[in-house]
């Protein structure tokens, strides 16, 4: 379950790993806005309706609940950075 939901977070904060979206709740160019396992909602989170989402809903148990058992992603969750060679 933890590799799951780390692997999560990579796809879901991988811009502020880097930088890239240190202003933003939500990396624009994720499908983070489609994602409903925010801890807290934010404003434009979900489709709202719409059936042009960018992603399909979870066939399997591990991702569409399992993950949920460690915890919501928040603010704070943040992909780790790799460690030095030999480290």
């Amino acid at each position: 379950m933890r590799e799951v939901r780390n692997a999560i977070v990579y796809v879901l904060r991988n811009a502020w790993k880097h930088g890239k979206a240190l202003n933003e709740l939500v990396d624009r160019f994720a499908s983070g806005v489609w994602f409903d396992g925010w801890k807290s909602r934010f404003r434009g989170q979900g489709n709202d309706g719409r059936d042009d989402a960018p992603v399909a809903l979870s066939k399997t148990w591990l991702l569409r609940e399992g993950w949920r058992r460690l915890g919501l992603i928040g603010n704070q969750d943040q992909p780790r950075r790799r460690r030095p060679a030999g480290a």
